[in-house]
């Protein structure tokens, strides 16, 4: 399973975009994605944007992110959360 972060459009030309990773400017492909704007957010896949999110969507994702990380930086809200998994199936089952 892949996880990709939502990342802010700061400058688009032609088939290409600069996008911020952890505030540092990124070019990346955008072919796929017409009428991209500075302000868009980006899910990149291999250097490509590869689909559009609106801001609500973006900050929906990286609030879940942040509110995940928090959770995983704490071992006994993980050791309770996994209190509550069912059981694993063995392979082939």
């Amino acid at each position: 399973m892949c996880v990709t972060i939502p990342r802010p459009v700061v400058r688009v030309w032609d088939d290409r975009a600069e996008v911020l990773i952890d505030g540092r400017p990124r070019e990346v492909a955008c072919a796929g994605l017409t009428g991209l704007q500075p302000g868009d957010y980006v899910l990149l896949h291999a250097d490509a944007a590869i689909e559009r999110l609106s801001a609500a969507e973006a900050r929906e994702t990286l609030d879940f992110l942040a509110a995940l990380e928090a959770l995983l930086d704490d071992p006994d809200a993980v050791d309770n959360l996994l209190a509550f998994a069912p059981p694993a199936r063995a392979a082939g089952g």
